[in-house]
């Protein structure tokens, strides 16, 4: 009965009946007799079925406000370039410009001269690195990015044939030879931009000092607030990040349920509830506030509805 309530659409004729039975009846005079006109006995029993009713309709409005109207997320591809030749960086770069220009895609694009410039700055998205570069070359600033726990798109830009095989040592994505192939760029920087846009629509961004991680939803367990950070739990680990629930709530699919101020949880990864405790499928108990409680137990009936679980 309760999951079919889901399925009905919450007019305003509907949410008048519901605030007409939440709220006390006003006491009235009879027209004879000199007595309060209201039905003590069933008031209760109205009340609490007017408390599913509003836990009904406060699902069926934040699904329905989440997954038709769920916030976009622009992002913004980082790209840099690293070559120690000033005429051939600015050219690389004007061509990465004209291509992704082309495509509407969109950008930012700094430039660097050498290795250790590049080190001080934050974390990017794709990398074009040439290898022959002095004091650092492209291999050893490579191995430095991912010591520190970089994820970027690597991309090798040399002359040198010969360092293909130690590029990919540093899971590098892609190797061009110099002079670069206009088409053959083009070609893997779509392929690039498609990989990211699709790591972006399944996934958590997160930033920790110069590294910036992306987390599968299908991973993160619960996200938690605790002293002006959050916390994305993972299975084993714990990665925390500045950043407000508010704000990233409304990103997130509808598998990912408010059940506290302080707490997001993961319906895939949900074992069993109680009326104040969630318990997950790696053993671990996320708080579920009592104000929360009728309105976590039909998004998890629904869940289990749509997964197939329930019939």
């Amino acid at each position: 009965c309760l999951i079919n309530i889901l399925n009905l659409h919450i007019n305003s004729f509907s949410l008048l009946i519901i605030v007409f039975f939440k709220f006390p009846f006003k006491t009235v005079k009879a027209q004879r007799l000199d007595q309060p006109f209201i039905f003590n006995r069933s008031q209760q029993k109205i009340n609490h079925l007017a408390d599913i009713l509003v836990s009904a309709a406060s699902f069926h409005y934040n699904r329905k406000y989440y997954s038709g109207k769920k916030r976009e997320r622009i992002e913004v591809i980082r790209i840099a370039v690293c070559e120690d030749e000033q005429i051939l960086l600015e050219q690389l770069a004007c061509d990465i410009k004209d291509i992704l220009d082309k495509h509407s895609i969109l950008y930012s694009l700094e430039t660097y001269t050498n290795g250790n410039a590049l080190l001080a700055r934050g974390a990017f998205d794709i990398l074009f690195l040439d290898i022959a570069m002095k004091p650092l070359n492209g291999l050893e600033l490579a191995e430095k990015l991912r010591a520190r726990g970089d994820e970027s798109r690597l991309v090798f830009i040399t002359a040198y044939q010969q360092y293909a095989i130690d590029a990919y040592d540093v899971q590098a994505y892609h190797y061009l030879l110099k002079p670069v192939d206009i088409s053959k760029l083009e070609a893997v920087l779509m392929r690039l931009c498609s990989l990211l846009k699709g790591e972006y629509e399944h996934a958590v961004t997160i930033r920790q000092g110069t590294v910036v991680r992306r987390v599968p939803y299908e991973q993160i367990l619960y996200l938690e607030v605790m002293n002006r950070k959050i916390y994305l739990h993972k299975d084993g680990e714990s990665l925390p990040f500045y950043g407000k629930l508010n704000e990233i709530e409304p990103t997130l699919p509808d598998a990912f349920f408010r059940c506290h101020r302080s707490y997001i949880v993961n319906l895939d990864h949900v074992r069993h509830y109680k009326k104040d405790e969630i318990w997950l499928d790696n053993e671990e108990v996320v708080p579920l506030s009592r104000r929360r409680y009728q309105a976590f137990g039909l998004a998890f009936m629904y869940y289990l509805k749509e997964r197939g679980d329930v019939f």
